[in-house]
């Protein structure tokens, strides 16, 4: 869904120009009639709300409010807790991971090749065979095209801290990118990740030296 969305955005970002999006702007504010009448609305509610906030119900529902996000937040917190923050370099790098491998498993399944008449099992195996080849041949297009340059901008900038030479290996190699090539991807970016993880915690805990 997410690369639906970054596609579709992508096309409508190379189809049109900032020019559109202001002409887009002056069709909606033409069809949103009285803004005036609209100003007073809320000026009023305002009015209306501050008091009522003032008062002892309104505090009590502030404070419940307060409370609530608090304790959202604080749970939200605890659930990452344990896990790379979603913006460092390995919660990133899992984030790629998971999202291809989602892709992976929702690509179309393996076709089974229907039973011809008087076609033997040899050539119904060969057919299959040819089925999948074309399949995996579909998969390498989509995964260079959606994550490729991803993995490999990723791949780098785990370079600039440690070269990895079983990345190294994946990405600059004329392998035939099978299921078995992308088991290894994903293998080598959850490895990569709880590595640098693993760094960045010893780096935390090394002893401060004092002057």
């Amino acid at each position: 869904m997410g690369n639906a969305i970054r596609l579709m955005w992508e096309k409508l970002r190379d189809g049109y120009s900032k020019l559109t999006a202001f002409g887009i702007a002056v069709v909606v504010v033409s069809f949103i009639p009285d803004w005036q009448g609209r100003i007073d609305f809320w000026s009023k509610a305002i009015r209306w709300t501050v008091p009522h906030l003032a008062s002892p119900i309104g505090r009590f529902l502030l404070v419940i409010c307060g409370v609530v996000i608090i304790w959202l937040d604080h749970r939200r917190v605890l659930g990452r807790r344990g896990k790379p923050h979603p913006k460092s370099l390995p919660g990133r790098t899992l984030k790629l991971k998971d999202q291809i491998s989602g892709f992976i498993e929702k690509f179309e399944p393996l076709p089974d090749p229907i039973v011809r008449s008087g076609e033997s099992e040899v050539d119904r195996i060969i057919r299959r065979i040819q089925l999948r080849a074309d399949r995996n041949h579909r998969l390498e297009h989509a995964y260079e095209l959606r994550f490729s340059a991803r993995v490999t901008a990723i791949y780098h900038e785990f370079g600039e801290i440690e070269e990895d030479q079983e990345m190294n290996g994946l990405i600059y190699t004329n392998r035939y990118k099978d299921h078995e090539y992308f088991d290894d991807v994903l293998k080598s970016l959850k490895r990569l990740a709880e590595k640098e993880e693993s760094r960045q915690k010893n780096i935390k805990q090394l002893p401060v030296l004092s002057r």
